[in-house]
């Protein structure tokens, strides 16, 4: 909070707890808190922080400065003001202080940056407003209501004047009380559940975008949704100042956006962006469980990101290939060229290639009306080449199992670990009932950051195995494919014992 108020938002005031506001003392001093409040620190207290280089003179002087601040600001040094008041002095508010006591606490209130111009809003069609601290509050103007410790609020509203013993607020803007205005000047669509029903039933948050699972499972069921489908927007900056200190051009794009379609804005301003894939976060890292759209540990909702726009490297060298077995002299053929694609992995991937491909069999040979591809194939596609070389694919499947591997460079160094991994493959297409696809690649440099396993730091290839069946076949049949395809993953787990899956 220190490096926040005194760098990033350059705020000149001062911050001070309530009645058991805060939970230690040293780190409390250290890392933004201003004023102690009640007994939790004393001159004897700040001496020994001192003293024992645990708290700067540089850090007791911005608390300082920022305690006395205030006085100096609004002349209260003027000597004219008395040294103490009475407890029913009278003062008289009925200037435009309610315009000042708004413009201040909106400021000092703010919690959202607005960025891209984003506020105010620009006449939406619908709003909505959900929880029950978002309703009028249940006692004012002036009116006593006593709240004791700590609580940053008022009646659930964020206010200037909170704490122990406090009385009504005289002016306070409840989000209802804003949207309703300007739902009545826009002629927008109000809609509000403020009854905290999701609290209340212990209903878990959703963000609904365009799905994290790789197959497409719906995680929402039972939960409050919040659709986030429609963010699109892209916005390309020429010169833009980040707060990390980079200055160069950029691109901001919501949530949403899908990484084609970013690949597709950024080269139409003549740039290109790396996908989000490629990069992990390395700082502010609990906003991983925002980017990654839900779970448990949901704790806010992205809206946009703003991503360094590169300079376009020209031209990027694409290479597919395709066979299928009626294409070769035979069986034996087909397969002799899978491995020998497998045994060139080391050089593909050292050669800085990123390749994908896909080994099938046809519907006739999988034994069902499924519309496959009619034959063998693979292919191996670059990485920028997703833009315009090859289709879109759709991976989602709620007839289908799939499950995956990663395997370390070691599995293509040793001979015997290869041949079981092309044997692997071959075993798989030949049973008519999966189909293994792989990505090929490997990290450009070891990294420690918690998020990256070591299983994925050292993987060489991600293996993913699927199974699929008809809409009406039996439940044998779907136990007899899911169970192949965990037996099938276990021969993977036997030759990289080591490593894991994703």
């Amino acid at each position: 909070m220190h490096r926040k108020k005194s760098s990033e938002l350059g705020f000149p005031g001062f911050v001070f707890p309530d009645t058991s506001g805060k939970q230690h003392a040293l780190a409390s001093a250290i890392n933004g808190l201003d004023y102690g409040s009640s007994s939790i620190w004393s001159t004897s207290t700040i001496e020994g922080y001192l003293k024992q280089h645990n708290m700067t003179e540089a850090r007791l002087n911005d608390m300082a400065i920022r305690n006395l601040i205030g006085y100096y600001y609004v002349n209260l040094d003027n000597g004219t003001q008395p040294l103490t008041a009475e407890q029913d002095a009278y003062v008289d508010v009925r200037g435009n202080y309610a315009k000042l006591i708004r413009s201040h606490g909106s400021k000092s209130m703010a919690l959202l940056k607005n960025e891209n111009n984003a506020l105010p809003l620009n006449k939406p069609h619908k709003m909505a407003i959900f929880g029950s601290h978002a309703r009028a509050a249940i006692a004012g103007p002036n009116m006593e209501f006593s709240v004791e410790g700590s609580s940053p609020v008022y009646d659930g509203h964020l206010a200037t004047d909170s704490g122990s013993g406090q009385g009504s607020l005289p002016y306070l803007i409840t989000p209802e009380t804003a949207f309703t205005i300007k739902a009545a000047q826009d002629g927008t669509m109000l809609h509000w559940v403020a009854n905290g029903f999701a609290r209340n039933l212990n209903l878990r948050l959703v963000v609904n975008n365009t799905g994290h699972a790789f197959a497409v499972k719906a995680s929402g069921k039972g939960g409050l949704t919040i659709w986030t489908h429609f963010l699109k927007d892209k916005e390309y900056y020429p010169s833009f100042k980040a707060a990390n200190g980079y200055t160069g051009p950029a691109i901001n794009f919501g949530s949403v956006v899908q990484v084609f379609e970013a690949y597709e804005f950024a080269k139409s301003v003549g740039h290109f962006v790396v996908g989000g894939e490629a990069v992990p976060l390395n700082r502010e890292l609990n906003v991983f469980w925002m980017l990654r759209g839900g779970g448990g540990s949901t704790i806010g909702v992205v809206t946009s990101l703003t991503v360094n726009a590169l300079a376009s490297i020209g031209k990027t060298t694409t290479v597919t290939f395709n066979f299928t077995v009626h294409g070769t002299p035979g069986p034996d053929s087909f397969w002799s060229a899978v491995k020998a694609y497998l045994d060139h992995f080391e050089t593909f991937v050292d050669a800085g290639t990123y390749g994908y491909y896909y080994i099938g069999a046809s519907s006739a040979e999988i034994g069902t009306t499924y519309k496959g591809d009619t034959n063998y194939y693979f292919r191996m596609e670059s990485h920028y080449a997703w833009v315009e070389a090859f289709p879109r694919e759709y991976v989602g499947t709620d007839v289908g199992k799939t499950a995956s591997r990663l395997l370390p460079r070691n599995v293509f160094q040793s001979d015997d670990l290869r041949d079981q991994t092309w044997a692997a493959y071959k075993d798989a297409v030949e049973q008519c009932s999966s189909s293994p696809a792989s990505t090929s690649a490997e990290l450009a440099s070891p990294s420690n950051h918690q998020q990256i396993p070591p299983s994925t730091q050292h993987a060489m290839t991600h293996i993913i195995v699927g199974s699929e069946w008809y809409f009406t076949s039996t439940w044998d049949v779907v136990k007899s494919q899911t169970f192949f395809v965990t037996e099938w993953m276990d021969v993977l787990r036997k030759i990289a014992p080591d490593s894991g899956a994703t």
